[in-house]
């Protein structure tokens, strides 16, 4: 099993990397006599792909919120086909009681509507409204340094629903009251994104503060971290999930 590896810098550069001599993966050190990694503009998976192919030291130029544990576990094949049997076998067992269920209903008399069938659909329906129905959360965005930030993103996390900032940092979003628990992202380029869940005592009027991202040199430290393996039961679990 491949290990997470945790990264971070225990003795940070004071050199400036403007004054680098650039190279085609970041910056020469003059005093270090080294090659400096610029890994600000990369991705999780272009990190981890670097340092699972590079075992020397490396001296590295990282956002803060870049100096994290990074999860190195990909789904195997076999757990793959496995998932796929366990998803046919469910599609059979499902077929097979539909069809039983509508030969069955054609051997039963026709359903009749009474008063009271009719009151129990008009209370779902009631249900189904109230479900649907939508809170509209307002708020400001700002910075210690300069104040109000127009153009920051507010985003529901893990949809397309968002929105952006006003000229004076304001914001307005709808979410779905039914579904509690809903995460804003708050966004905006060089400075630490925020999250915030949204539960029922949380207020409708909210206000953020994000700060700059500063940039961290250094020599890379990685810890590699491994998990327990997994046990027969929770490999069968996995399969529903």
């Amino acid at each position: 099993m491949k290990p997470n590896i945790t990264l971070g810098i225990n003795k940070p550069c004071s050199e400036k990397f403007e004054n680098f001599k650039a190279t085609q993966a970041g910056g020469f050190c003059g005093s270090c006599q080294k090659e400096v990694i610029d890994f600000t503009q990369m991705t999780d998976k272009e990190i981890i792909a670097y340092f699972q192919n590079n075992q020397k030291k490396t001296c590295g130029r990282f956002n803060e919120s870049q100096l994290k544990t990074y999860s190195t576990l990909i789904p195997s094949k076999r757990t793959y086909s496995l998932k796929k049997i366990g998803i046919g076998l469910m599609s059979f067992s499902l077929l097979s009681l539909l069809t039983i269920s509508k030969s069955q209903a054609q051997q039963t008399n026709p359903t009749v509507i009474t008063e009271a069938s009719e009151k129990k659909e008009n209370s779902n329906e009631e249900i189904n409204s109230t479900t649907d129905k939508t809170i509209t959360i307002t708020g400001n965005v700002s910075c210690p340094e300069y104040g109000a930030l127009p153009g920051a993103t507010v985003q529901l996390k893990g949809t397309n629903r968002g929105t952006t900032t006003d000229l004076e940092g304001n914001f307005s979003i709808t979410v779905p009251s039914s579904d509690y628990d809903n995460i804003l992202v708050i966004r905006f380029v060089g400075y630490v994104t925020q999250e915030i869940t949204i539960t029922k005592n949380t207020s409708l009027n909210l206000t953020f503060q994000l700060h700059e991202e500063y940039d961290l040199m250094g020599e890379v430290s990685v810890n590699e971290v491994y998990q327990s393996k997994q046990t027969v039961w929770q490999k069968f679990k996995g399969l529903f999930r």
